[in-house]
């Protein structure tokens, strides 16, 4: 007799896999982000880069989350379904995030307008894949995730892409002040080419094949997909937009993140140039206390949502970004003195910021209502991306 043969592990069937690779993926999302805002930022500002310069490069980082709209009908329209529905454009992205982290960049004049622009492309590139990978994951989420885990599998989503951050931020900074920028770049490939391993050996269901020249032996097994048009989208979305609150949204999302991107080289600015820290110093300070903050805010956000609604909470979160901001701007007399824990600043503003977004994706998924409620969702998250990239460019006004 003949044993039967293993069924393989999949991610619908296996929830612990499942968590895994949806938090790695995030985790993936986190590093790259952490390295170029804090610890590549920081090193450039103590090497006499100016505000225009390394705000330049952050909005180049951030701009190409504002395509998230174009990718989300890209992955629904263009699909495989013998390897799953979302693998594998999930697997593409993380090796081309990954290839971008390999591609070689002179570092021996960081404030060259020569140097600045290459950095600029390479992490321009970088986070197209980055916001092409987020897309993916988040349908893979909504796809496979059960209505009792969303939310526990969301929350631990968000933490792990927030100690990506922090790992990217000051891990990634130690590492440059001990080795260098090119090798900081390369333990970021080989970092997101192992967290791809996990997509590529896990199928999303167990009627798919595993690799492309593996036998189809379920096709018969496999649900025809269903099928959507532009054009029914389009209507769906013109009927959204024709509510007051819904279109109102738009304009919120747009200058909810405007702070947040302008304060990734005025802090470097102000922490390294006025205050006198080291680039390390501020990397560790911020990746560290910055992300404590982030989580609070996150996790108190979110719950305070549930009991109070995400616009108080939205307001509140705005107000104490608001309200640390101007202590920081009022107390420049006393910046240098050691008695002013200075970098209690991270720590609330990240909070701020953190319950500000938070209360705003409960928001949008609140009045996202049509039938083309994902793609309505998707337009709210690149109009925050698109604040986001656009504050950075406020440093040259």
């Amino acid at each position: 007799m003949h044993s039967p043969r293993a069924r393989p592990i999949t991610l619908s069937q296996n929830r612990g896999w499942r968590f895994v690779t949806l938090c790695a993926l995030y985790f993936a999302q986190g590093v790259p982000y952490g390295f170029v805002t804090i610890a590549l930022v920081a090193m450039m500002t103590e090497r006499g880069a100016t505000p225009e310069q390394t705000g330049s490069l952050a909005a180049l980082s951030l701009l190409p989350w504002t395509f998230k709209i174009i990718w989300g009908p890209v992955i629904d329209s263009f699909r495989m379904p013998s390897l799953g529905r979302r693998r594998p454009w999930i697997v593409f992205a993380e090796f081309m995030m990954a290839m971008t982290m390999l591609i070689v960049v002179s570092t021996t004049d960081l404030t060259s307008a020569a140097t600045v622009a290459a950095l600029g492309a390479v992490f321009f590139i970088h986070n197209c894949f980055a916001a092409l990978q987020d897309v993916a994951t988040d349908a893979l989420a909504v796809d496979l995730l059960d209505d009792k885990e969303r939310g526990r599998v969301n929350a631990f989503m968000w933490a792990l892409k927030l100690l990506g951050y922090s790992a990217g931020g000051a891990g990634l900074s130690s590492l440059i002040a001990k080795t260098d920028l090119a090798t900081a770049m390369r333990v970021q490939a080989g970092l997101l080419l192992l967290i791809m391993l996990l997509p590529l050996l896990i199928r999303e269901r167990e009627v798919e094949r595993l690799f492309p020249w593996c036998a189809d032996t379920h096709a018969h097994l496999r649900k025809p997909q269903p099928k959507t048009g532009p054009v029914r989208v389009a209507k769906q979305l013109l009927r959204a937009f024709s509510v007051r609150a819904t279109f109102l949204g738009l304009f919120v999302a747009f200058v909810a993140l405007i702070g947040e991107g302008l304060a990734i080289p005025v802090n470097a600015e102000v922490f390294i140039k006025r205050i006198g820290w080291s680039a390390e110093e501020y990397s560790q300070v911020r990746g560290t206390l910055g992300s404590i903050g982030q989580i609070i805010g996150a996790i108190g956000g979110g719950l305070l949502c549930d009991r109070f609604g995400p616009k108080l909470i939205a307001g509140c979160g705005a107000l104490v970004t608001a309200g640390t901001f101007l202590t920081l701007a009022l107390t420049s007399l006393w910046w240098s003195s050691e008695s002013i824990p200075v970098g209690g600043y991270f720590l609330l503003l990240e909070c701020g910021l953190a319950m500000t977004s938070v209360s705003l994706f409960s928001l949008y998924m609140k009045i996202s209502w049509t039938t083309a409620a994902a793609t309505q969702f998707t337009l709210y998250m690149t109009v925050l991306d698109l604040g986001h990239a656009v504050g950075p460019m406020l440093t040259k006004l």
